[in-house]
């Protein structure tokens, strides 16, 4: 399957392009494939000897597969605040990200999103509509891509 249809990398271009990227077979720095490759195959290894470890190498496993749906909610994010020129505050993308994807990012991710500046009582510039092609659209390019890294990982294991 390749990575990311035409259509959606064109609307989603930093997304596109951290996927590839991530999905590359890169030992440095490790991409998310080989880091969930290595978990996986030690995870595997740690099952067949019966290991005392098998249990928090299956739990780290599931770790980096959560980890990879969230960092994939924060790249698509970032292309959507960078195509509407939203003004972002924590609040205001917890909103969009529960709309658009069903889960938000955890409170310390959001906090990227924070403006100093407004700490003062200052006002965000209104939040534009986001188009409902934009929210349909993107959350085909999260369900389409949340299971990639998974997939990937047995295909190559």
């Amino acid at each position: 399957m390749p990575p990311c249809p035409p259509n959606l990398a064109k609307r989603f271009p930093f997304a596109a392009s951290w996927i590839k990227q991530q999905l590359a077979e890169t030992t440095f720095p490790p991409s998310f494939l080989m880091r969930a490759v290595d978990l996986y195959e030690q995870k595997r290894l740690a099952q067949n000897l019966h290991a005392p470890d098998a249990s928090a190498l299956a739990g780290a496993y599931g770790g980096i597969l959560k980890t990879w749906q969230a960092a994939l909610v924060e790249v698509i994010t970032t292309d959507i605040i960078t195509e509407l020129k939203i003004d972002p505050g924590r609040q205001r993308i917890k909103d969009l990200q529960k709309e658009i994807f069903g889960r938000a990012q955890q409170s310390k991710d959001l906090k990227r999103y924070a403006v100093a500046i407004r700490h003062g009582g200052g006002r965000a510039a209104p939040m534009p509509e986001v188009p409902t092609d934009l929210k349909d659209e993107a959350r085909e390019m999260f369900e389409r891509h949340r299971d990639l890294l998974k997939a990937e990982v047995e295909r190559s294991c």
